[in-house]
């Protein structure tokens, strides 16, 4: 990706995310049937108040979910302009933790559990098992990435 590339996309997820309906739209036209669709539906469609997101990596999914409640929890936040945003929302949390050490100490309930933590089976095991202890009735657990996009990263997963 060029850097004019890259400011063209940092623009104008800045002016689509001012709005959950642009934002919706933006990636509906430009990125088809991803991530922040497929949680956002869900949210809508069963009103769903509270959302926990499991691995943030750039934050975009994150930053673009229109939610009354949400957290995200990964051990390596990475600063940029949309953690900075973030950062200043009330009903938005970032946890710089493992999901291992956030399920821990967690005493939250959740509608929608969005997985995309760590990709070794093992790992995401864990996140389930230990998600399904933490979802509201009739909660809704996402999981994303779960086929191996190489052979050296299932390799990886069964070691």
């Amino acid at each position: 990706m060029t850097k004019t590339h890259a400011n063209i996309r940092k623009f104008v997820y800045r002016f689509v995310s001012r709005s959950s309906i642009l934002r919706r739209l933006y990636y509906a036209l430009n990125l088809r049937i991803n991530r922040v669709i497929v949680n956002q539906s869900i949210i809508d469609k069963f009103h769903a108040p509270s959302y926990l997101e499991i691995g943030l990596a750039g934050a975009y999914n994150f930053y673009c979910i229109d939610v009354h409640h949400k957290i995200a929890v990964d051990p390596k936040v990475k600063n940029n302009w949309c953690i900075n945003k973030l950062k200043t929302y009330k009903n938005t949390k970032l946890v710089e933790l493992t999901s291992d050490e956030f399920f821990a100490s967690n005493i939250e309930y959740f509608d929608l559990i969005f997985i995309d933590g760590l990709h070794q089976s093992q790992q995401v095991i864990k996140d389930v098992q230990n998600a399904l202890k933490f979802l509201n009735p009739n909660g809704i657990i996402v999981l994303h990435d779960c086929n191996p996009t190489s052979k050296v990263i299932f390799h990886k997963t069964l070691k």
